[in-house]
C-alpha cells in the first residue's frame, strides 16, 4: 500500500475535504490518500505574507509525519496543494520521500498536452508568485500568458459552475495563442471539465497533475534524492524544539 499525503497549506478544512474528494477520482486501489491541513496561517493563500506563514505550517506537518506524531504511518510521498508551491525546496530537504508541488507538476503536464500554455490564476496579488515560479522552473518561454480572474480563492472553492470572470480570463488565454491552460489555483480543479467544454482547449487541473506525477515517482524506488549538506545547528526561539513541536 502506497501512502500519499496531500498537504493543504491553508487552514480551510472545507477545501481539504474538496481536495480529498477530487483526488479520489480514478485512484488506484493500492494507494491510501490522506489530506493534512495546516494548523497555523490563513484560510486561503493570496499574498506573500500568507505564503510565508504557510511554509512553516507545512514543514511542521512533514516533520511531525516523519517522526510518527500523526495518527497514521508516515507518507511515501507528499503533494503540496497550493499553486505557489510554498516551501517546495525546503520540503524536499526535510523529506526522505518524493515531494511534488502542484504548480511545477501542472506546468510540465501542460507542455505534454501542447507546445505552449497559459496560466489562469485567482487574484492579481498572486501573479508575482506565479511569475517567479515560471522563471524558477525554466517555463517562461513556453507560457503565452499569465492572467488573474480576480475571484478570491474561497469564492472559487464554493463555486459550482465557473464564474464568468474565470471564463473570460480563459478566453483571453486562448486568444494569446496558448495550446493549453493551467488552472493556477487548487480550488479551480472541480471546475476543470466545465471550463474545458467552454474553451475547447486542454485544461490542466493542478491537483490531479500533481497526484499523478507524484505517484509515478513513488512507484520508482530507484529514484533517490541526495541528502542536504551542511551540519546541524542549534535552533532558537519558537524553533528550539524543532519543527515537529510547532
Amino acid at each position: 500500500m502506497l501512502r500519499l499525503k496531500v498537504i493543504n497549506p491553508n487552514t480551510s478544512q472545507t477545501m481539504s475535504q474538496q481536495m480529498a474528494h477530487s483526488l479520489q477520482r480514478q485512484l488506484a486501489d493500492d494507494v491510501r490518500l490522506e489530506v493534512l491541513t495546516a494548523e497555523h496561517g490563513a484560510p486561503s493563500i493570496e499574498t506573500a505574507v500568507e505564503e510565508a506563514m504557510a511554509v512553516v505550517a507545512l514543514l511542521s506537518l512533514i516533520a511531525r509525519d516523519r517522526e510518527g506524531l500523526l495518527d497514521t504511518p508516515p507518507a511515501d510521498g507528499y503533494l503540496l496543494a497550493c499553486f505557489g508551491d510554498p516551501g517546495l525546496e525546503a520540503a524536499r530537504e526535510l523529506s526522505p520521500v518524493p515531494v511534488i508541488g502542484i504548480a511545477q507538476a501542472a506546468m510540465h503536464m501542460a507542455t505534454l498536452a501542447a507546445p505552449s500554455f497559459a496560466i489562469v490564476t485567482s487574484m492579481t496579488s498572486t501573479l508575482p508568485m506565479s511569475e517567479q515560479l515560471l522563471e524558477r522552473y525554466a517555463m517562461r518561454p513556453l507560457c503565452k500568458a499569465l492572467l488573474a480572474c480576480d475571484v478570491p480563492v474561497l469564492a472559487l472553492s464554493e463555486a459550482r459552475t465557473p464564474p464568468q470572470a474565470l471564463l473570460e480570463s480563459c478566453e483571453q488565454a486562448r486568444a494569446s495563442g496558448a495550446g493549453s491552460i493551467v488552472l493556477g489555483c487548487a480550488a479551480m480543479g472541480p471546475l476543470r471539465d466545465a471550463i474545458a467544454r467552454d474553451i475547447g482547449l486542454p485544461v490542466v487541473d493542478p491537483l490531479l497533475a500533481g497526484r499523478d506525477l507524484l505517484l509515478t515517482l513513488m512507484r520508482q524506488p530507484t529514484v533517490t534524492r541526495a541528502a542536504p549538506g551542511g551540519e546541524a545547528k542549534p535552533l532558537s526561539g519558537v524553533f528550539a524544539r524543532g519543527l515537529a513541536a510547532l
